[in-house]
């Protein structure tokens, strides 16, 4: 079977958002175009705990999850936490290690790994909960309608507190992973790339027009995780890779191969290029636009390399260890379709 490199090409690009959104940008009064394009970036994360349900087995409509399988990402979470912690702690000192810590990750790009491992626990779980998968079709659309509403009411506080957005945060993995696993039931061939693009478009449409209400609302769009143009993007993204399967993109193979890998350590070359763009006068949106820039490419650049130069150290950021090689239905969505 041929791999779908349409699916490799869209994990390149989805980690390309995924370093856009964690770029700080200056603090602007009303609507730039910076917010805008983060609020369309919001798609990236969700699309990668939808390609990780997207792939997963099904038994007896449910889905299936090895203990192999947890365990492996159990391992890489562990591995980029300790990663970062000494990072931590240098910058935090030793208040860093609390069971916020514990739950979130280390640094603050880490939430997604420990997301990803509850979820899978939790569809280890609840199917002797649950006894029907719609039961479990239920309950991802209102973590979901909790999370929205929830990142709804931390845009319209002035003084908002974070901590239930962040715990619905963390529970919103069940319900894309959930998401991209029953659009993998469905019959394929009723998907087309122009119902996707029709998605996508939509998506991109409805981002302008959410930030462009709210912002004549006076609220700030900065910090919004869910806005609902960006889940059509998701969407819309992941359907894509299903109706339009290609092989031989050039590219791709970084995505497949690397993707992982540029989400664990990419923060770190954000950081240098902040430091260094600093150094040279350059700030404002300039600098964070060329950070982005620097961030990705070195960040792709240095796996790549790590690769060359040092194999088992590349196949443990990108979790393939040698001990706990999944069976081929078993492949992780940010690395393997």
């Amino acid at each position: 079977m041929q791999r779908n490199q349409t699916f490799d090409m869209l994990r390149l690009v989805a980690i390309f958002g995924v370093v856009f959104l964690h770029q700080k940008f200056d603090a602007v009064s009303g609507l730039d175009a910076s917010s805008i394009l983060r609020l369309m970036m919001r798609w990236s994360v969700p699309f990668f705990f939808m390609l990780t349900g997207f792939f997963l087995s099904s038994y007896l409509g449910f889905a299936e999850i090895s203990i192999s399988r947890v365990r492996r990402i159990g391992v890489i979470t562990i591995i980029a936490n300790l990663l970062f912690l000494p990072l931590a702690i240098a910058m935090n000192g030793l208040g860093t290690l609390t069971i916020s810590t514990l739950v979130l990750g280390t640094w603050f790009h880490l939430w997604f790994l420990n997301a990803l491992i509850l979820s899978l626990i939790l569809l280890v779980v609840l199917p002797s909960l649950a006894r029907r998968p719609s039961v479990i079709s239920a309950l991802s659309v209102l973590i979901f309608l909790a999370y929205y509403l929830a990142d709804t009411q931390a845009m319209l506080d002035p003084n908002p507190d974070y901590q239930l957005n962040t715990v619905m945060r963390q529970f919103s993995g069940l319900a894309f992973v959930w998401f991209g696993f029953s659009i993998a039931q469905l019959e394929r061939k009723s998907f087309r790339p122009r119902f996707a693009a029709i998605l996508i478009a939509g998506g991109v449409l409805l981002v302008v027009a959410e930030a462009m209400l709210w912002s004549s609302l006076g609220y700030s769009v900065v910090y919004r995780q869910l806005p609902l143009g960006a889940i059509s993007m998701t969407f819309g993204f992941l359907i894509l890779g299903m109706s339009l399967q290609k092989k031989d993109i050039p590219g791709a193979e970084i995505g497949r191969d690397q993707s992982l890998s540029v989400y664990i350590i990419h923060p770190i070359f954000l950081k240098i290029a902040g430091i260094f763009l600093s150094t040279l006068g350059i700030v404002g949106s300039s600098a964070s636009y060329l950070a982005i820039a620097f961030g990705f490419v070195a960040s792709v650049s240095f796996c790549m390399a790590l690769d060359k130069i040092w194999p088992s150290a590349a196949n443990i950021l990108r979790g393939q260890l040698p001990e706990l090689h999944p069976a081929p239905k078993e492949r992780q969505g940010l690395n393997q379709a």
